[in-house]
């Protein structure tokens, strides 16, 4: 990679971590939302045996902290982040965890360290996930495994996928009729039709393509020398009757609207937001829905 790479690739990292400082509180207002896909991530895990454990893109640190009351006072848990502000918020709510400000890309920790890593919604962060893919598998010792959880659309031939698409179906017909919206979609659109602009720097190569992440990443775990790679993938829905939180959600969970939001002026954010409330109170008053689908790949590999 040459020197002007790097310096993009870095850049990249540090805006995506700052982006997310001033949200942290933000993002435990969401419950309703992270703990479905927590529960299934915790399912999808095997930790027999786990003293040592690591979270990948620990965030504020709610994948941490279930591990240490799943795990007990004896095993050692560690969350890794690169954004000061959610580590703050992480290590405020929990004791006894080590929360380290570290790149995942290049992980500051031993080889054949840990039991056990977990990562949720992290790795389309990461400009080289091979990369980090890479270190995970470094940081495992032998027999031990990675559970890694990432936002995708559907596999395209397999029953999930299918029925996920016939579910969604009518779907077609209420967008048609303005009678739905959907998060992150309509805040994402909403701005690039305000606000266009042929800037990708919101999100990662692998973030930008959700209908070929999947056989992307089963490919890039083997690659990094996982065996027994497997996956399985889970749909979730939540409605909203606030269009303030509606906002929130995807002020907060999208990349590419936090960044995109951020970089506008303090009016032109109070113009998109005026227009985007607006838009959702008509839709309510005409008896429609506000509603944040969302989806996670449950993927699996152990070391060898």
């Amino acid at each position: 990679m040459s020197s002007q790479d790097r310096f993009k690739v870095d850049r990249f990292k540090i805006d995506d971590a700052g982006s997310y400082d001033s949200f942290a509180e933000e993002f435990d207002q969401f419950d309703e939302i992270r703990q479905p896909v927590l529960r299934d991530l915790f399912a999808s895990a095997d930790l027999s045996g786990c003293g040592r454990l690591l979270d990948i893109g620990t965030g504020t640190g709610i994948v941490a902290i279930e591990a240490a009351r799943r795990l007990g006072p004896k095993a050692t848990i560690a969350g890794i982040d690169l954004s000061d502000g959610l580590l703050q918020s992480a290590r405020r709510k929990a004791a006894g965890i080590w929360f380290l400000k570290m790149d995942a890309e290049a992980l500051g920790i031993a080889t054949d360290s840990f039991d056990a890593i977990l990562s949720l919604f992290a790795l389309l962060h990461f400009p080289d996930p091979k990369r980090a893919l890479d270190e995970m598998f470094r940081v495992l010792r032998p027999g031990a495994s990675a559970t890694i959880a990432l936002g995708s659309a559907p596999p395209r031939l397999s029953w999930a996928g299918l029925r996920h698409r016939i579910a969604r179906s009518p779907d077609l017909l209420r967008l048609a009729r303005g009678r739905l919206l959907l998060a992150p979609w309509f805040l994402d659109r909403l701005l690039r039709e305000m606000y266009p602009s042929d800037s990708h720097g919101e999100e990662t190569e692998l973030a930008r393509h959700s209908h070929v992440r999947g056989p992307q990443v089963l490919s890039l775990m083997r690659a990094a020398g996982f065996s027994g790679v497997t996956s399985r993938w889970k749909g979730y829905e939540h409605s909203f009757d606030d269009p303030e939180r509606f906002w929130l959600v995807q002020r907060v969970y999208s990349s590419f609207s936090r960044k995109r939001l951020s970089a506008l002026s303090e009016s032109d954010r109070e113009r998109v937001k005026s227009v985007f409330l607006e838009r959702c109170r008509r839709v309510l008053a005409g008896g429609g829905r506000l509603v944040y689908p969302y989806a996670a790949l449950f993927v699996n590999g152990r070391k060898r």
